[in-house]
């Protein structure tokens, strides 16, 4: 090999110029393709009735819209290179989530909702207690509001306390 082959591929450019676009749509078709999986069983029904697996598809086929054109927008408009992760906020949202779902049944949404939002919230470094506090206290207020007394979801508030 010659010193011009080593340095022959170096200089070119990859023909993606908006990489974050191009992830984002892949991860829209992925995430499209899991919807279709999802609904494979489902039947589709017909216009004047739905079937419990139109929605699921057409919803699918909207993302997967969605994410061709991003992965097309890619290959034509410039962009950003992709920025390294930051674990931090990963970690905390997870860790929210799957807080709420171990508290949710056992203590209710009293207790599951604050919790987890505080602990969502430590994903930023910028967080203060003094702010998130109220904000999670609020945030299931309205969740009980809506979900409980709204839509009438059988979701428990303090069954420790109020037996429901």
């Amino acid at each position: 090999m010659t010193a011009t082959d080593d340095t022959a591929g170096a200089g070119r450019k990859s023909r993606i110029k908006a990489p974050i676009e191009f992830f984002g749509g892949l991860f829209l078709l992925g995430l499209a393709a899991l919807g279709f999986y999802g609904a494979i069983d489902l039947p589709g029904g017909e216009l004047s009735r739905m079937g419990p697996g139109m929605m699921p598809r057409i919803a699918s086929a909207a993302i997967a819209i969605f994410g061709a054109a991003l992965i097309a927008e890619s290959f034509i408009t410039e962009g950003n290179a992709p920025e390294r992760w930051h674990w931090r906020g990963i970690v905390f949202v997870f860790g929210g989530v799957l807080v709420f779902s171990l508290t949710i049944r056992d203590f209710g949404l009293a207790v599951a909702g604050p919790l987890s939002v505080i602990i969502s919230a430590f994903g930023d470094r910028e967080t203060r207690l003094v702010e998130i506090i109220p904000f999670a206290v609020i945030m299931t207020i309205g969740g009980a509001l809506l979900f409980k007394w709204l839509l009438g979801l059988p979701i428990p508030l303090m069954p420790y306390l109020l037996g429901y």
